[in-house]
C-alpha cells in the first residue's frame, strides 16, 4: 500500500510515471526492508517531487480510498495478477499478443466506447 500511495502522491505533482519507473528499477533495494520509507523518499527526491507535500499526502491517506476501490473493482473483474487487460466486459490476464488486444477493441468501440487518440 505505501508504494501505491507514494505513486499517487507523486501523481498529484504530475510525477507518477517517473516515480513508477523508478520504483520498479529499485525494488530490489527496498522490497525486502522493514522500512522502506527511506529508499522512498529518495526516489521522491530523485524524481523532482516537492517533497514535503509529497510526504504530507503520503502520511495524510488521502491516496488509499482510490487506491482501494481500484483494487476492489480490479477483484471484482477477476483480476488476479499483471499484466491485465480490462477492455469493455472482457478480461485478459497475462501478457497479450496485439492479435488478441485488437478484437477486444474493437467490439469495445463498437459498443460506443471512445476512440482511440
Amino acid at each position: 500500500m505505501i508504494t501505491a500511495e507514494a505513486s499517487m502522491c507523486a501523481g498529484a505533482q504530475a510525477k507518477f510515471w517517473e516515480y513508477h519507473d523508478a520504483l520498479f528499477a529499485t525494488q530490489q533495494q527496498w522490497a525486502a526492508l522493514s522500512d522502506a520509507g527511506p529508499v522512498l523518499d529518495s526516489i521522491a527526491s530523485r524524481v523532482g517531487v516537492d517533497v514535503p507535500e509529497w510526504k504530507q499526502c503520503v502520511r495524510s491517506g488521502k491516496m488509499r480510498p482510490s487506491i482501494e476501490n481500484d483494487r476492489d473493482r480490479l477483484e471484482a473483474a477477476g483480476v488476479r495478477s499483471t499484466p491485465s487487460f480490462l477492455i469493455g466486459d472482457l478480461v485478459l490476464l497475462g501478457t497479450q499478443p496485439m492479435e488478441a488486444l485488437r478484437p477486444a477493441l474493437d467490439a469495445a468501440l463498437a459498443k460506443g466506447g471512445t476512440t482511440p487518440r
